[in-house]
């Protein structure tokens, strides 16, 4: 119940606050206290659950800068706040944090997908060329670190077919498709793929 689990939060809360009082070096409990209050933020969206997120992934960060796995979650704690905000500044922070992510672990496929999911979510609004560009690099990077990663795949296929929407270019459309086929080449039985490669092949056919 939510009795039982307040309690619990409070407890670990209490034994990460130990460690680190203890071991101000120990990025990993600096992270795990800061995904606590990440999570909590994604259910219910409290704001001092964001700042209390943040402030830890940065206490972790400052003591071991090379911490790819804080950096990646602050990545994603600034991402999601943008969906909501599209604030500039919550913008530009998870793209720092992507970059920091991947400089420390250049073969960290989630770090360059989540990146590219970034650029390829602003660039839904706004058509500009450089942010498909930039979701473009930074999903053939994740597809070069795990080219069976299914959703690299499936999300790279719908930045090209947006992109087709408004060009009607047939690069475009052969983008799209192509990667649509490599999605499903790593799960067959993806429904999403087989709709979406539908969809636009049927919105080609109407023009």
């Amino acid at each position: 119940d939510k009795t039982g689990a307040d309690a619990d939060f409070l407890a670990a809360g209490g034994h990460y606050q130990a460690v680190t009082e203890a071991w101000p070096e120990d990025s990993a409990a600096w992270n795990n206290w800061a995904l606590m209050f990440s999570k909590r933020w994604d259910a219910e969206r409290a704001e001092e659950d964001f700042v209390a997120a943040q402030d830890r992934y940065r206490r972790a960060v400052e003591a071991m800068p090379e911490d790819y796995k804080s950096w990646f979650n602050m990545g994603l704690l600034f991402a999601s706040r943008w969906l909501d905000s599209r604030a500039d500044e919550d913008f530009a922070t998870a793209d720092e944090c992507n970059r920091k992510a991947v400089e420390a672990k250049p073969d960290m496929n989630d770090a360059w997908f989540n990146w590219a999911l970034l650029f390829a979510r602003r660039m839904e609004t706004s058509h500009a060329e450089e942010d498909f560009v930039a979701a473009d690099q930074r999903f053939q990077k994740a597809a070069a670190a795990n080219s069976a990663d299914h959703d690299t795949w499936y999300n790279w296929a719908l930045l090209f077919a947006h992109r087709w929407e408004t060009s009607g270019e047939e690069d475009d459309f052969i983008g799209a498709s192509d990667r649509y086929e490599r999605a499903l080449a790593e799960n067959p039985d993806d429904h999403k793929s087989w709709f979406n490669w539908g969809h636009l092949t049927s919105r080609r056919w109407r023009k």
